[in-house]
């Protein structure tokens, strides 16, 4: 079986941190969907790298929790909880919103233009038929914005979470036509960095993230 998102890597880097790298952005951006089994054969052969590497960088998700046991050799995605998905947006409003505002100040002409490319990119592939790629894009360009606040461990924190959340974006499958409200924040979001202007950036940013949260709790059945 192959893994979106999980391919043949270059041998420039140790391969266990290459494909932890590789394997925790599938994750993140929804490449993987709730549930789903995983196992060490199944990276090893998306990645065509030998057993251990890839048994090392499934161990290390698991004891991040982004992947979890299901039974004797069995590791899948975990299934959010409606619970779960409530405390996990709360702290996403504020500490997303806080790396959108510190952004602000910090973000460099080149990053704009960077990120304006990148909501260009969403909005073509944002659809039923390109589902899979809008995810990806549309995490580049959240992380785009909150790598500008310039706070490593904030960011490292906001990685942790969307592990814990992107698998279950791909509910948002079921839904037919993907709604075009995030492009509506994404532009905001883009005025308000242009204009340095924190607090327009922080309340584009947790419309966002309201905006899917409210279409997710009503797709999660517990």
């Amino acid at each position: 079986m192959r893994i979106p998102g999980v391919d043949p890597i270059p041998r420039h880097k140790t391969l266990a941190e290459d494909i932890y790298d590789r394997l925790r952005t599938a994750i993140m951006t929804g490449a993987l969907k709730p549930g789903e089994k995983i196992s060490a054969r199944s990276v090893a052969d998306s990645a065509e790298v030998s057993f251990t590497p890839a048994r090392e960088a499934v161990a290390r998700l698991i004891a991040e929790g982004a992947l979890e046991i299901a039974g004797p050799k069995t590791v899948i995605v975990p299934t959010l909880t409606s619970a779960a998905l409530d405390e996990i947006t709360k702290i996403r409003l504020n500490v997303e919103g806080m790396a959108a505002e510190v952004a602000a100040a910090n973000i460099s002409k080149a990053d704009l233009i960077e990120l304006e490319a990148i909501q260009d990119q969403y909005e073509k592939v944002r659809s039923s038929e390109h589902f899979t790629k809008s995810l990806i894009v549309n995490e580049s360009f959240h992380f785009k914005i909150y790598r500008a606040c310039e706070l490593p461990r904030l960011i490292a924190f906001i990685e942790s979470l969307w592990l814990q959340i992107g698998p279950t974006f791909n509910l948002f499958r079921t839904t037919g036509p993907l709604s075009q409200r995030p492009h509506e924040f994404h532009k905001e979001a883009i005025a308000g960095l242009h204009a340095h202007k924190g607090a327009r950036v922080r309340k584009a940013i947790q419309n966002d993230i309201r905006f899917g949260y409210e279409r997710l709790r009503n797709l999660i059945v517990d």
